[in-house]
């Protein structure tokens, strides 16, 4: 990335929304293209916005070290697209100046919606049937089969793996299940976010069939009832929340896909950073307890068109979206990055 540098405020590893960003594109002053300049032909009406005009300027946004931002409204042929993808798709993780940032985040909106509408195209019979795919693979995985706490999201009633056969089987398997709990976060610091998530345990299978679905039809925790559950971010209490630790993260995602460069699992989550959050917050937990040796696993559940081949794009990756140690498919495969084959 050539003499590009990020500077941020981190807190548990977290970026502020604030960061100051230097950009340093490692070109001579003189030289260096305005953001209007770089940005002219993205802008321009559709009738007049040729191929060659934005080759060209891909071409030089390449040159300048991979810096690229284009509006959310740009329309791009195939080819464009996927050197956008080359550009925004980072296997270090180097966001490196404020283009860089703008590319990233609108790479991941307009991979988001390219989902949703794939998404939204499946039939209730095949969400369900891959759903019981990758619940009868997991039955007998040797991660979860030893997992003594499990978190399992709960999930939206279509476009995503269906866990409540999963729930039941590890309440009835006697895990310790825990479940996603946003709320308002405690702390008021600008540099802090606004809405957390914990991991609450569900009590047993009728606490579980209790819950109450919310605007998007996921079981919800009824707040009420979370000073009484064994959390991760609670105590000291009566659960022993203080000590609390999960074996085994099972996450949803809305996309997935292989890094050509190093194989690692990169995750599209949806966008609010919920879970990148709770695991910079789990493992500093973690090193404060002196249990950094037994990381928690993080493995994705996905359908099979959530993932993503090679000749379809790349999910693009910042600085704080983790690799998965691991993905099971709708289709019954089980990716695993290369250091854990």
């Amino acid at each position: 990335m050539g003499g590009c540098t990020l500077t941020t405020y981190q807190t548990l590893g977290v970026e502020d929304s604030r960061s100051r960003i230097r950009p340093s594109l490692g070109l001579p002053t003189r030289s260096r293209p305005s953001r209007t300049e770089l940005l002219a032909p993205f802008y321009q009406p559709q009738s007049q916005r040729s191929p060659a005009s934005l080759g060209n300027q891909l071409g030089v946004l390449e040159k300048a070290g991979k810096e690229i931002a284009y509006p959310h409204s740009a329309i791009l042929t195939s080819k464009h697209t996927k050197r956008l993808q080359a550009l925004t798709s980072m296997p270090e993780g180097a966001v490196t100046d404020e283009f860089a940032m703008a590319s990233l985040n609108a790479a991941k909106q307009q991979l988001r919606t390219a989902m949703k509408h794939k998404l939204q195209a499946m039939t209730p019979e095949s969400v369900l049937s891959q759903s019981l795919v990758v619940f009868n693979k997991l039955k007998t995985f040797p991660p979860f089969v030893k997992a003594k706490r499990v978190s399992v999201f709960l999930s939206m009633p279509g476009g995503e793996i269906q866990t409540d056969a999963i729930v039941r089987h590890a309440l009835a398997s006697g895990k310790e299940v825990f479940v996603p709990y946003l709320h308002k976060n405690p702390a008021t610091s600008p540099a802090l976010p606004v809405r957390v998530m914990d991991m609450v345990r569900l009590k047993d299978l009728a606490d579980y069939e209790g819950l109450t679905p919310d605007r998007w039809g996921i079981p919800s925790i009824n707040p009420a009832t979370v000073h009484e559950r064994q959390r991760v971010f609670g105590g000291p209490d009566a659960q022993h929340s203080q000590s609390t630790l999960l074996d085994l993260i099972l996450m949803p995602g809305v996309a997935f896909d292989i890094d050509p460069n190093n194989g690692a699992i990169r995750r599209l989550g949806h966008g609010k950073g919920f879970y990148d959050y709770f695991l910079s917050r789990h493992s500093a937990k973690s090193a404060e307890l002196g249990q950094q040796e037994s990381p928690v696993l993080l493995y994705g559940l996905a359908l099979s068109e959530q993932f993503l081949s090679p000749s379809e794009g790349a999910v693009p990756v910042g600085p704080f979206d983790q690799p998965l140690d691991g993905l099971i498919l709708g289709n019954g495969e089980i990716k695993s990055p290369p250091a854990a084959k």
